[in-house]
């Protein structure tokens, strides 16, 4: 009797082992929604609904994160250092403001100002950010 082997598939292969956190696997989830868990919305201004709140549904190891200790648990994580979960998670603000934070004006003619667009960043945006620390990270 012939036995057959069945190889898994790449979605199946990255979230086999979904209590082990891989940022190779958010990145994939962050760009295919269709692996995201049911009551999940992306909305990155609001840290349940954002990389952070995807990356706690899909792990339970990951806990519920905000603004003040997501980089920090995000870092721990994923074991990677934590000015880098800030520029990726968080998109750095202050002075040490990532550059792929999409901007936007505010304030008038004469006294005009930008702040974070936290409205406009997709979840590809955040994959982006992941995949390139892999790459500089290999």
């Amino acid at each position: 009797m012939e036995t057959k082997t069945r190889t898994l598939s790449e979605t199946e292969a990255l979230f086999a082992d979904l209590d082990k956190p891989s940022l190779h696997a958010l990145s994939y989830a962050l760009r295919h929604p269709d692996t995201w868990p049911e009551a999940f919305v992306w909305n990155y201004a609001k840290c349940d609904h954002c990389a952070m709140g995807l990356a706690h549904q899909l792990w339970a190891t990951i806990p519920s994160v905000n603004r003040t200790n997501g980089a920090s648990f995000m870092a721990r994580s994923f074991a990677i250092p934590f000015e880098d979960a800030r520029s990726i998670f968080l998109g750095s603000e202050g002075q040490f403001a990532a550059a792929w934070l999409p901007k936007k004006r505010t304030g008038f003619w004469f006294r005009p100002g930008y702040v974070s667009d936290f409205q406009s960043v997709t979840p590809e945006m955040v994959a982006d950010q992941i995949d390139k620390y892999l790459a500089r990270a290999e």
